[in-house]
Protein backbone atom coordinates (compact mmCIF):
# COMPACT_ATOMS: atom_id res chain seq x y z
CA UNK A 1 0.00 0.00 0.00
CA UNK A 2 2.81 2.37 0.84
CA UNK A 3 4.38 1.62 -2.47
CA UNK A 4 1.16 2.58 -4.26
CA UNK A 5 0.89 5.81 -2.26
CA UNK A 6 4.51 6.58 -3.06
CA UNK A 7 3.86 6.05 -6.76
CA UNK A 8 0.76 8.27 -6.63
CA UNK A 9 2.80 11.03 -5.01
CA UNK A 10 5.45 10.68 -7.69
CA UNK A 11 2.76 10.86 -10.37
CA UNK A 12 1.32 13.99 -8.77
CA UNK A 13 4.78 15.60 -8.67
CA UNK A 14 5.34 14.63 -12.30
CA UNK A 15 1.96 16.13 -13.27
CA UNK A 16 2.90 19.41 -11.61
CA UNK A 17 6.24 19.40 -13.47
CA UNK A 18 4.47 18.66 -16.74
CA UNK A 19 2.01 21.50 -16.13
CA UNK A 20 4.89 23.88 -15.46
CA UNK A 21 6.69 22.74 -18.63
CA UNK A 22 3.51 23.15 -20.67
CA UNK A 23 3.02 26.68 -19.27
CA UNK A 24 6.64 27.50 -20.08
CA UNK A 25 6.25 26.15 -23.62
CA UNK A 26 3.04 28.15 -24.13
CA UNK A 27 4.73 31.36 -22.95
CA UNK A 28 7.73 30.63 -25.15
CA UNK A 29 5.49 30.04 -28.19
CA UNK A 30 3.65 33.32 -27.55
CA UNK A 31 6.97 35.12 -27.29
CA UNK A 32 8.15 33.52 -30.54
CA UNK A 33 4.93 34.62 -32.26
CA UNK A 34 5.39 38.21 -31.03
CA UNK A 35 9.02 38.24 -32.17
CA UNK A 36 8.06 36.85 -35.58
CA UNK A 37 5.39 39.52 -35.98
CA UNK A 38 7.83 42.27 -35.00
CA UNK A 39 10.47 40.91 -37.37
CA UNK A 40 7.95 40.84 -40.22
CA UNK A 41 6.95 44.44 -39.48
CA UNK A 42 10.60 45.48 -39.39
CA UNK A 43 11.26 43.77 -42.73
CA UNK A 44 8.20 45.46 -44.26
CA UNK A 45 9.32 48.83 -42.94
CA UNK A 46 12.84 48.31 -44.29
CA UNK A 47 11.43 47.37 -47.70
CA UNK A 48 9.23 50.49 -47.78
CA UNK A 49 12.19 52.63 -46.73
CA UNK A 50 14.31 51.13 -49.52
CA UNK A 51 11.56 51.82 -52.06
CA UNK A 52 11.23 55.42 -50.88
CA UNK A 53 14.99 55.97 -51.12
CA UNK A 54 15.10 54.46 -54.60
CA UNK A 55 12.17 56.64 -55.69
CA UNK A 56 13.89 59.76 -54.36
CA UNK A 57 17.16 58.75 -56.05
CA UNK A 58 15.35 58.27 -59.35
CA UNK A 59 13.64 61.64 -58.97
CA UNK A 60 16.93 63.45 -58.41
CA UNK A 61 18.58 61.57 -61.28
CA UNK A 62 15.75 62.57 -63.63
CA UNK A 63 16.03 66.16 -62.45
CA UNK A 64 19.80 66.19 -62.96
CA UNK A 65 19.38 64.67 -66.44
CA UNK A 66 16.77 67.31 -67.30
CA UNK A 67 19.02 70.20 -66.28
CA UNK A 68 22.05 68.63 -67.94
CA UNK A 69 20.03 68.27 -71.15
CA UNK A 70 18.86 71.89 -70.94
CA UNK A 71 22.41 73.08 -70.33
CA UNK A 72 23.72 71.01 -73.24
CA UNK A 73 21.08 72.52 -75.55
CA UNK A 74 22.09 76.01 -74.48
CA UNK A 75 25.78 75.16 -74.79
CA UNK A 76 25.31 74.11 -78.44
CA UNK A 77 23.71 77.43 -79.35
CA UNK A 78 26.62 79.86 -78.85
CA UNK A 79 24.94 83.03 -80.02
CA UNK A 80 21.78 85.07 -79.60
CA UNK A 81 19.08 84.01 -77.20
CA UNK A 82 20.78 80.70 -76.41
CA UNK A 83 23.83 82.48 -75.01
CA UNK A 84 21.63 84.83 -72.99
CA UNK A 85 19.61 81.94 -71.52
CA UNK A 86 22.78 80.00 -70.82
CA UNK A 87 24.09 82.85 -68.70
CA UNK A 88 20.75 83.19 -66.91
CA UNK A 89 20.65 79.45 -66.29
CA UNK A 90 24.21 79.45 -64.98
CA UNK A 91 23.46 82.38 -62.68
CA UNK A 92 20.30 80.67 -61.48
CA UNK A 93 22.21 77.49 -60.69
CA UNK A 94 24.85 79.47 -58.83
CA UNK A 95 22.21 81.29 -56.77
CA UNK A 96 20.55 77.97 -55.85
CA UNK A 97 23.82 76.47 -54.72
CA UNK A 98 23.80 73.96 -57.60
Amino acid sequence: MREILGRLQELQIDRVKISRYEAFIARDEKQDARETELNNKALDLAQREKEAVEKERDHWKERADYYQNAYDILEKDRGGAGCFFKHLFTLWLASCGG
